[in-house]
């Protein structure tokens, strides 16, 4: 009877142990996924910054007089 029992405990254990791992891989797994869609979205918020401010520098620059190379 008491193999039985300790044979009932260790599945339980093993089942609860399997079942904390699944859930640290999920979670583990969300992280991860959370940290690379934030990477991306600052990178392409960087990109389109820079590509702002490039034409914002090119129209400026398209609306200073020709004739005079004077220093912004």
């Amino acid at each position: 009877m008491s193999t039985h029992r300790l044979h009932v405990v260790r599945v339980v254990v093993g089942a609860t142990a399997a079942a904390v791992i699944a859930v640290v891989v999920q979670v583990v797994v969300v992280i991860v996924v959370v940290v690379v869609v934030v990477v991306v979205v600052v990178v392409v918020v960087v990109v389109v910054v820079e590509v702002f401010v490039v034409v914002v520098e090119v129209v400026i620059s398209g609306l200073k007089p020709k004739c005079c190379n004077l220093p912004a």
